[in-house]
């Protein structure tokens, strides 16, 4: 009696995260087609609203973030993973921060009006942020450290994907790439967190930690860890 009621709860548990994951899914595609359709529709009727296009397009930015973090841990109203979602919403918006630094001003015509790119769009610091993120929080022992990396390459990743779309991956000190094409640009924007999320299961989740007798020591309170 106790394994099929067993085999029930994993059963009803896998059918509710596939469920959650395609909406999740659904939710996604239609903040990028949506969010881009605002875009160019503001863009085409009211060009000269600078402040308005750029808040749509940094709007949409924070919501592709937050809804791929929340695909990375199946998010269930959960108020810790909705913080890690508002958080990599967070990053994902405060990359155009440097367009203003570069511009030294914070007149928004200024700021979309510069000759080269802007640091923090550079696309080559992702891989450099992320793997020093996840070395510090192996060496220190400390969990979060690990998925803030994880957070900050989803975050930054998916901003520098869709901007591509319109000027390449710049990937200095290596040649950039071309435009990435919108369909490869939704493509891919639906699958890297379906594979960030299997990292996270795979290594973070907290079964897996509370397993390990080694990772055991790398759970730290702090308001982003979710209760044991």
């Amino acid at each position: 009696m106790r394994v099929k009621m067993s085999q029930l709860s994993q059963f009803v548990d896998e059918t509710f995260s596939n469920t959650n994951t395609l909406i999740l899914e659904i939710v996604l595609l239609s903040t990028c087609l949506i969010g881009d359709r605002s875009l160019s529709f503001v863009s085409s009727r009211l060009g000269d609203f600078l402040w308005a296009r750029a808040g749509i397009d940094s709007a949409t930015h924070g919501l592709i973030a937050l809804w791929s973090w929340a695909l990375v841990e199946n998010v269930n109203f959960d108020r810790y993973k909705l913080l890690n979602c508002l958080l990599c919403a967070v990053l994902a918006v405060s990359v155009d921060l440097d367009h203003f630094y570069a511009a030294r001003s914070l007149n928004i015509k200024a700021a979309v009006s510069l000759p080269d790119r802007p640091p923090l769009h550079l696309t080559t610091i992702i891989p450099v942020v992320s793997a020093t993120l996840w070395i510090l929080g192996m060496v220190l022992k400390v969990r979060y450290l690990k998925t803030l990396s994880l957070i900050f390459l989803t975050a930054v990743f998916s901003h520098h994907l869709r901007d591509a779309t319109r000027r390449g991956f710049w990937l200095a000190p290596f040649s950039n790439s071309r435009q990435v094409p919108y369909w490869m640009y939704l493509a891919v924007t639906m699958v890297i967190p379906v594979l960030v999320r299997k990292v996270y299961i795979s290594v973070l989740s907290e079964k897996k930690v509370l397993d390990s007798s080694v990772e055991t020591i790398a759970v730290v309170p702090t308001i982003f860890t979710a209760k044991s």
